[in-house]
């Protein structure tokens, strides 16, 4: 009795300082589930987002210093946030302004959260915050725990998975010198399959191809070495017009055949569309099951000078092959989505692409559930207990891994504003003009082409070129314009060597998951960062996709 009061006096001159751990995690990995678990097992949980809602309402105090810079940001005596997040896409440097009054006034809470901890002898705090790791310097915690999916996939929805997803069919279709050879390679890149019915046709006519011997009894004189010869073909055509529509009862049901098992392959790998590329798709409509048709269209002008540029080309051939063609305008009115490439580059047609892709979603909504359930189930097993490391975890659960590229592994304001920097420069000596007006007007220009063109507001580098010319030309400078094309380059390219700016763990990491087998590392950006001036990084990585490759922001 007495060694335990004894004790108790002792320890009463001692104050227990709470163990401080950081929880954090990327959105969707339960981090508030986790937070919420830690309340309920007793301990004292400072919530960073609560709090800069509490200094962001009325009488907070944020709404001072945020007004006295941002007067527009505040409505009815509080900070509106969406407000705020508008003026800080207007001028990149705004942010950090913006964190020099925030983070102080957070870790002001922080601190008498921490005392009141202390005053009531708790065990250990917890500080949720999703940018912990971002700001660590910020936090004097003692440990970190990161919320994470990775070690708990399963699979759910049986009743989703166990059926094959109905990938959506889409006609993509366009007259010569349209651009739908230009849009059918994107939707590869994009990965969704895609069929060609001129390759189709051009297999069937090739040696061994089905169709062979049923022409060579139509038109013996077109084959030629085993092959039907396309020339001869049409020479017979032209003699005898009755022969087309025996070819089309020919080709027609092989093509079919082929587009058969073409879905059924697409069914059998998950996918979430496939496309049909067919100049004639709304010729022969009926003959396609399609659930949308897109038609690729641009001016007569822009299609004639595409045209005219083929090898031997001439005006009278273009217009025989047109005389042969659904008019553009009646394909137009058929269409359910219309991508226009009369533009002078590939970003407005990837936007509308994009866009396209998206409507389909959300017309969709129980389609695309189920596709990517049946995504996440194809990727969930059971871990053995032999293979519970990391490692094994990983090369168990994954293909791909895909990184954002600005802020996680680099700093990529430094090499951005080098960039700037360096495009400023090039343009004192060979755009003097167009220089003196682009440093006070550059960033106001962009955000004006954001609302005035949308379909280039997910490409920075368009953007800024279309910027710089939109300058340019108002000020009449046009013997600067040839020079744009080349300032765009020095810049991506500056602003592309991202090597020195790759956090200190950044290239230890990639190193270790690339020799997991069979394990691809992919780079995401918003910007328009080209990782081959990053050899250091580059090594690592399978693909980088940036937003104007995709198309979207």
């Amino acid at each position: 009795s007495y060694v335990i009061a004894g004790g108790s006096a002792i320890m009463s001159r001692f104050i227990v300082r709470p163990v401080q751990i950081g929880l954090t995690g990327s959105i969707g990995m339960g981090k508030s589930a986790a937070s919420l678990h830690f309340k309920t097992l007793g301990f004292p949980v400072f919530d960073a987002d609560q709090v800069v809602h509490s200094l962001y309402s009325v009488g907070g105090k944020a709404v001072s210093p945020v007004q006295t810079l941002w007067p527009d940001a505040i409505v009815d005596g509080a900070v509106n946030r969406k407000k705020l997040s508008e003026k800080l896409l207007q001028d990149a440097d705004s942010l950090k302004i913006l964190e020099s009054i925030v983070h102080p006034l957070v870790a002001e809470e922080r601190k008498l959260f921490y005392e009141t901890a202390i005053s009531t002898g708790v065990l250990a705090v917890i500080y949720d915050i999703p940018l912990l790791l971002e700001n660590r310097s910020s936090y004097e915690v003692d440990y970190v725990a990161v919320v994470t999916a990775l070690l708990f996939l399963k699979i759910t929805a049986n009743s989703l998975t166990s059926q094959p997803t109905m990938p959506v069919q889409i006609g993509l279709t366009g007259s010569i010198g349209m651009g739908k050879s230009t849009a059918s390679a994107h939707f590869k890149s994009l990965g969704f399959p895609v069929f060609d019915a001129d390759i189709t046709v051009h297999s069937l006519y090739s040696i061994g191809g089905k169709a062979v011997a049923p022409v060579r009894e139509l038109c013996p004189d077109a084959i030629v070495e085993g092959a039907v010869n396309r020339a001869k073909l049409s020479e017979r055509i032209l003699q005898d017009p009755n022969v087309l529509k025996e070819l089309e009862n020919i080709v027609h049901p092989l093509v079919a055949e082929e587009r058969k098992l073409f879905y059924e392959q697409a069914i059998s790998t998950g996918a979430l569309a496939v496309i049909y590329d067919d100049p004639l798709l709304l010729d022969y409509k009926k003959r396609y099951e399609v659930d949308y048709v897109a038609v690729v269209t641009a001016s007569e002008e822009t299609q004639k000078h595409r045209v005219m540029k083929r090898p031997g080309m001439t005006a009278e051939k273009f217009q025989l092959i047109l005389s042969k063609q659904m008019p553009d305008a009646q394909k137009r009115a058929l269409a359910d989505f219309i991508i226009n490439t009369d533009y002078p580059s590939k970003a407005q047609a990837k936007a509308q692409i994009a866009n396209m892709i998206e409507s389909i979603v959300e017309e969709r909504p129980q389609l695309w559930q189920q596709w990517k359930q049946r995504t996440v189930s194809t990727m969930s097993k059971a871990v053995s207990p032999s293979r519970v490391d990391s490692e094994s975890v990983l090369a168990d659960h994954f293909d791909l891994i895909a990184f954002d590229l600005d802020m996680t592994l680099a700093d990529s304001n430094i090499p951005v504003h080098h960039a700037e920097d360096m495009l400023f420069n090039y343009m004192d000596v060979h755009m003097p003009r167009t220089a003196v007006l682009a440093r006070s007007n550059m960033k106001t220009k962009m955000n004006e082409l954001r609302t005035e063109q949308p379909l280039i507001k997910h490409n920075l580098g368009e953007l800024r070129k279309e910027a710089l010319r939109s300058l340019c030309m108002s000020i009449d400078a046009i013997e600067e314009e040839s020079k744009i094309e080349n300032a765009i380059e020095l810049f991506i390219q500056e602003r592309s060597s991202i090597d020195p700016y790759l956090y200190s763990d950044s290239l230890p990491c990639l190193e270790y998951l690339s020799k997991i087998s069979n394990m691809k590392l992919c780079i995401l950006t918003n910007g328009n960062a080209d990782i081959v001036h990053a050899p250091q990084l580059n090594q690592y990585i399978t693909q980088s996709i940036t937003a104007g490759d995709i198309g979207i922001w």
